[in-house]
């Protein structure tokens, strides 16, 4: 009887120089760019000279559904609109789940007083449904579903403040960034990357409840937006990323 063989992958090699001028490439993290290591070596492999670095900006395929870039790129910043007169209504923009705390997005709305819209798939049926939706009521508090590209930069760009009262480590937190280029300021919980990526007084403030994140919100809602939208690319734009990947790059190789 025949048996299928399960084929084996060959084990990836790590890069190898093999003779003077090898090129070793390193693909870049940022979705649109590549930064290639021209190694001067000698005939044992070891490097010989000084490091050369080009970086070519080429396109690549735009990333699948389950992909996401940590930068803004040059399309996504022409999708987001340049800061305006903000509205009156505060939102809450991802996953409807405890780790975006969405009910504590919730709370602060109604602790201040404001309305808030609500964006995002669900992604916790229970909390959704006990948490969530019956504190909805079409008015004060909106839940408009999962919205489309169009949709979120229009919304990003036109609310009062973005609310990120978030439970748990988030890692990024791609939307506090697309608020900010957006020029709207953001009032977020101080877990994960958020002490990094809120420049507080100037994109935000951070606050460890609901009583301390409604007392900073007017604080929030008096900040520049135009200059709030300035530090977003200045620290989250594909070119700045690139530059500092060039210099650990250098920096690795030195």
């Amino acid at each position: 009887m025949l048996r299928a063989q399960r084929r084996v992958r060959p084990r990836p090699q790590p890069p190898r120089l093999a003779a003077a001028g090898d090129e070793r490439v390193l693909p870049h993290p940022a979705a649109h760019h590549r930064a290639r290591l021209l190694l001067a070596v000698d005939p044992a492999g070891v490097p010989a000279g000084p490091l050369l670095l080009r970086v070519h900006l080429r396109r690549r395929p735009r990333p699948g559904p389950g992909l996401r870039r940590h930068h803004l790129s040059r399309h996504r910043r022409a999708a987001v609109p340049v800061p305006r007169r903000a509205g009156e209504s505060l939102v809450a923009f991802g996953r409807i789940h405890p780790d975006k705390g969405t009910a504590e997005a919730i709370r602060i709305a109604r602790a201040t007083g404001r309305r808030l819209l609500i964006c995002g798939p669900v992604h916790d049926e229970r909390y959704h449904a006990e948490e969530v939706m019956p504190r909805v009521d079409g008015d004060q508090i909106v839940y408009a579903g999962n919205v489309g590209p169009a949709e979120r930069a229009d919304i990003l760009g036109s609310a009062a403040a973005l609310l990120h009262p978030i439970g748990f480590a988030e890692p990024f937190g791609l939307s506090v960034v697309e608020a900010m280029a957006c020029g709207t300021p953001v009032v977020a919980y101080p877990l994960g990357s958020m002490p990094e990526v809120v420049d507080e007084g100037v994109t935000g403030y951070l606050a460890t409840g609901v009583a301390e994140a409604a007392g900073v919100l007017d604080d929030a809602l008096k900040l520049d937006r135009t200059r709030v939208r300035a530090r977003a690319l200045e620290r989250f734009s594909a070119e700045r990323m690139v530059d500092d990947y060039l210099q650990l790059y250098r920096r690795m190789v030195g």
